[in-house]
């Protein structure tokens, strides 16, 4: 049984899934297995895939109908092996010390999951990313609250766990919906079941940033999907008994989803118009800034598509 399993969703990523696989082939630490779950790529990913699960003994690939990321990383951790596992997007990569670093605190400080910071690669240069967090092991509940609110910038592919606490099918969103930033789901999920989190701002994720992206420019998803993803983290922290002392925190997730990532909705729908009644008195800059110009859609199409260009400025 390999200590960690490394599972990557792929869909048509053709140019850069070879890219995120020699970058598990290049790490330190060895004892490692690759899990790749083909969704349906409708180009020559999951044949790449197949090629290098025919070289390698410990690499696998494997195939679905598509059904979107989350199921791919579901079907991937059903069938990990590893004491461990981390996930992988197809086109990222890891650096090289990244799993022996996570392995190392993990086993060090007795870990039921580790989360770490990140690089940013952005047109072929690579940046220390400037969001950071404190330091330290902690309990669940101390990690909620920043983990909504956006103060938590350590979320999705780069976490790094025990494979036994993903045995929970409801781990992840239900199969039958498809939702944006499901990773924000899965780690709440995930972090509301470990005991003991490492948390540390040593880079051991290569994010590869396109400013350009549906995420940056506001144009992913629909107001539906984001007020999906919402019930289900609100569920989850009924779930886990914790949902009163975090409303203010998914008043400020849904500001930050609805504000950055829906570009068009109609201003007098129901969710929108209670959102503009939520008090945020106490709420930091950005979140106030949103809920102010949820009226005027056209005119936060435009203060968003300012961020990101102001964004990719700074970045460069």
């Amino acid at each position: 049984m390999p200590k960690v399993s490394v599972v990557i969703p792929l869909y048509n990523a053709q140019n850069t899934i070879e890219r995120a696989i020699d970058s598990v082939l290049k790490q330190t630490f060895t004892d490692w297995e690759i899990i790749i779950v083909d969704d349906g790529s409708e180009d020559r990913s999951g044949t790449i895939a197949d090629e290098f699960a025919q070289k390698y003994d410990n690499i696998k690939s494997l195939h679905q109908a598509n059904a979107g990321q989350a199921e791919a990383r579901r079907h991937g951790f059903s069938v990990a092996t590893g004491e461990y596992v981390t996930g992988l997007d197809s086109d990222d990569t890891l650096p090289s010390d990244a799993l022996d670093f996570m392995v190392t605190m993990a086993e060090q400080h007795n870990l039921d999951a580790v989360f770490t910071g990140s690089y940013r690669v952005i047109d072929g240069r690579v940046k220390l990313d400037t969001q950071r967090a404190q330091e330290g092991v902690f309990a669940p509940q101390q990690l909620v609250t920043p983990m909504l609110s956006g103060n938590f910038p350590y979320i999705g592919a780069q976490t790094f766990s025990r494979r036994e606490l993903w045995n929970n099918p409801k781990m992840f969103p239900p199969s039958t919906q498809r939702l944006p930033r499901e990773d924000v789901y899965t780690t709440l999920k995930m972090t509301l079941v470990a005991k003991r989190i490492g948390v540390y701002n040593k880079p051991c994720y290569n994010y590869f940033f396109y400013p350009t992206s549906s995420s940056m420019a506001g144009t992913l998803h629909t107001l539906s999907h984001y007020c999906t993803l919402s019930e289900l983290v609100a569920q989850a922290l009924k779930d886990a008994g914790i949902y009163e002392p975090h409303i203010d925190d998914l008043y400020k997730m849904a500001l930050d989803f609805v504000g950055f990532q829906v570009k068009y909705y109609d201003p007098t729908d129901e969710r929108i118009m209670q959102m503009m009644s939520w008090p945020t008195q106490g709420f930091p800059l950005k979140h106030k800034v949103m809920q102010h110009l949820l009226p005027y859609p056209a005119l936060k199409r435009k203060v968003v598509a300012a961020n990101a260009w102001l964004k990719k400025i700074i970045n460069h």
